[in-house]
């Protein structure tokens, strides 16, 4: 956790406990809507001082999700739920799904996170995993939860659309629901994957089941920044004190057919 993270911590446990902390760190908790009239919000239960995800697409368009956060507990929290959609995987294989997270409390006593879990079909034939998570004592304000999740979603993006489609845009986003000081979406491709990047981060600002539908996005501006290392290559956009409730996504433009064979071909040259 960084010093940031660290000073917004120690303000929210004075807070907490009725003392005062400096003006900078408190104006910067009004500024991301954790204070309420000199108050801890009612509104939200934790502070993420950092949330991540990072987004491995592979040549056949399978995709390796990571999601780590970093969140700073507002209240005493007892349990909270977080939810994991599997796309495009039949049913069957569900019962083989390996159900992993990473959790961390840092407190002053010892504490723990008790993991119930719950799998179960969506309307659309999704697979939803829901994962309970207790903490045996509860969270008190200023406790701090680290959680990292990795999972696969195969088949996930197209590649390349054929020559008389329209352009087709394929997207990655991160949903923020919680007060969040910093967050990164980092999406990586096998190096000179031919695809036309959008420049700006897109959002979407909607309580819709569907904000996450492609009309409801718009352009922020937030630049999108590409990037080539080793081999792969790297869209990367960071957004400071980010408007919620959102999602905000990192987009391209898939190459034609014709195009993405001319890459493949290049691809298995060099890698003979």
């Amino acid at each position: 956790m960084d010093n940031q993270c660290k000073e917004l911590r120690q303000c929210i446990k004075k807070i907490s406990s009725e003392n005062e902390c400096d003006s900078s760190t408190l104006k910067l908790l009004t500024d991301l809507r954790v204070l309420d009239f000199d108050k801890l919000t009612p509104f939200s239960n934790f502070l993420m001082c950092k949330s991540e995800l990072l987004i491995d697409v592979d040549i056949q368009g399978n995709v390796t999700r990571t999601v780590k956060s970093t969140a700073i507990a507002l209240r005493e929290i007892k349990t909270r739920e977080r939810i994991i959609e599997y796309l495009k995987l039949e049913n069957e294989a569900a019962l083989n799904i390996s159900i992993d997270p990473k959790i961390k409390i840092k407190s002053c006593y010892r504490k723990k996170c008790k993991i119930d879990i719950k799998k179960e079909i969506s309307e659309s034939g999704n697979i939803i995993v829901r994962l309970r998570l207790n903490y045996e004592p509860p969270l008190e304000a200023g406790d701090v939860e680290e959680y990292s999740f990795t999972k696969m979603d195969l088949n996930l993006h197209r590649m390349f659309k054929e020559n008389d489609e329209e352009e087709t845009v394929e997207l990655e986003g991160l949903k923020i629901i919680e007060p969040t000081l910093f967050a990164r979406i980092t999406v990586t491709f096998p190096l000179n994957y031919p695809l036309k990047e959008e420049k700006y981060v897109l959002g979407a600002f909607s309580a819709s089941p569907t904000m996450n539908a492609w009309n409801n996005y718009v352009d922020m501006n937030v630049p999108v920044e590409k990037t080539r290392e080793g081999d792969k290559l790297i869209l990367t956009s960071e957004l400071w004190k980010p408007i919620f409730p959102a999602t905000y996504a990192v987009a391209w433009r898939i190459p034609i057919r014709e195009e993405f064979e001319r890459y493949l071909s290049s691809r298995k040259k060099q890698e003979n």
